[in-house]
């Protein structure tokens, strides 16, 4: 992440203004972060936390998973690798997994088998991360990247920091979502997020001044009904930012909660229908590649649909 310092943000401390810039950490995770080294200003190292700021400076944090422990134990379990080379390793995550070990989670997360099967990412990156480029939520299923080496790690985190970086995200709403879309076959969603005041574990859309510029263009399939669920939506959302639950959030604020999810009001459903289905990215010898999972059958037991399958791998690409 790279942050310029403006004009309002002046005479602030380091450890104020990146709390309040990066919303899935707390002021102490952030100061363990700037004391670890892994906060520059201007090229070098800060490792005081009440450094003040300055009009013009450039910050750049690394995108450290939060609330992870120092100590990863291996643990032998059944990954699904839909692709190894180039440095990267790219992974079908299962609906319920945690991605790494956090708060309640420290033996069964995907990084847990990871590094039972890899054991070289123990020294890819900082001790905090190992070899992780992106996140997904425990309750969404479906692609997670990980590089096997620290310039992998460094090559393909920057894609998505600068934005490069395609992604696809297959989702099922309550209600008929297609009045908002009209004649378009694409309507693109903007606004700011930040933390929710009253839930430190939820996101709320806010403004300016309390979150960050949040953008996800989403691409209306269908709408059904059946018994269980009434009218429900196919949508496939292609977050441009990388917010905490930015789609879920999103598509609430707008009055359509993904099935199944218990922490923004979704209909109670076997799982969250939220599952990350593609990543195009550009590969270290300037391939562009597009990575894609196969539909989970729950949701094609929405809408088994030869048809609308061909659409959205048509939207995604090869």
């Amino acid at each position: 992440m790279q942050i310029k310092i403006d004009k309002t943000n002046e005479g602030k401390r380091l450890d104020v203004f990146l709390t309040e810039k990066i919303e899935d950490k707390t002021r102490s995770q952030i100061q363990r972060l700037i004391r670890s080294g892994d906060v520059l200003i201007g090229g070098d190292k800060v490792t005081k936390c009440g450094i003040h700021l300055k009009k013009g400076e450039l910050i750049n944090v690394s995108q450290m998973p939060p609330e992870q422990t120092k100590r990863i134990l291996p643990k032998k379990m059944n990954i699904q690798i839909l692709y190894k080379g180039f440095g990267l390793l790219v992974v079908n995550k299962l609906q319920g997994v945690s991605v790494h070990p956090g708060s309640g989670d420290a033996e069964d997360t995907l990084l847990n088998g990871l590094i039972y099967k890899y054991k070289e990412l123990l020294n890819v990156g900082s001790e905090l991360r190992f070899g992780l480029i992106n996140r997904i939520d425990k309750d969404t299923s479906g692609i997670v990247l990980v590089a096997l080496n620290t310039r992998a790690l460094w090559y393909y985190s920057r894609q998505f920091e600068e934005r490069e970086v395609k992604k696809y995200y297959l989702t099922v709403v309550s209600g008929d979502i297609g009045h908002l879309f009209g004649q378009r076959q694409n309507i693109v969603i903007t606004s700011y997020i930040g933390r929710n005041s009253k839930n430190r574990k939820k996101m709320t859309e806010v403004n300016k001044l309390r979150g960050r510029l949040a953008t996800t263009e989403c691409s209306f399939l269908g709408s059904f009904i059946n018994d269980r669920l009434g009218k429900y939506s196919i949508v496939l959302a292609r977050p441009i930012t990388g917010r905490t639950h930015q789609i879920r959030v999103h598509l609430n604020g707008k009055g359509f909660p993904i099935v199944g999810d218990k922490k923004y009001g979704g209909v109670v459903y076997e799982r969250m229908m939220l599952h990350s289905l593609a990543i195009k990215l550009k590969m270290t010898n300037n391939a562009v590649k597009c990575f894609r999972t196969e539909i989970p059958g729950s949701f094609l037991q929405l809408f088994d649909s030869r048809e609308l399958v061909s659409r959205i791998f048509k939207i995604v690409g090869k």
